[in-house]
């Protein structure tokens, strides 16, 4: 089972589908993977959230957005339907790949090697390392 950050999340109505997810991955994931929810990052201006992020070390990192309901495109726009009916809602590939830019840019630093700041891979950093700085960005939201 995987570790969870925090341990018990609160989910609710809204993020349903949030939770399912989750669950799924807290007991399928083996233990030494990290599982972290609703993590908050700030990159220049830009505020991002990433619903679920899995941490596995030896394996790599996963961003993860969750939608709920019903998704569909129409001419490149995407729409949600839910019982409030139907909303236009940002790529959620555009989402998750805003999020994931974020997350590489506030885990360079802890790299410690200087070439793998300069081109965002982060293939020898230790993801236990993240656990603490990534917990602190948690809460500081």
């Amino acid at each position: 089972m995987a570790r969870c950050y925090p341990q018990d999340p609160e989910f609710t109505e809204k993020t349903a589908a949030e939770q399912k997810v989750f669950e799924i991955l807290r007991h399928a994931l083996p233990d030494e993977v990290l599982l972290f929810h609703s993590v908050q990052l700030r990159n220049q201006r830009a505020e991002h959230e990433i619903d679920l992020l899995v941490l596995w070390p030896h394996v790599g990192i996963a961003v993860i957005e969750v939608k709920g309901g019903r998704l569909t495109v129409e001419e490149g726009t995407w729409y949600q339907s839910d019982g409030k009916g139907k909303h236009r809602i940002q790529s959620p590939m555009a989402q998750v790949q805003s999020a994931a830019h974020a997350l590489k840019q506030a885990l360079a630093p802890l790299d410690g090697n200087p070439d793998h700041q300069q081109d965002g891979r982060c293939g020898v950093l230790s993801l236990y390392r993240l656990a603490e700085p990534l917990q602190l960005c948690r809460r500081a939201a």
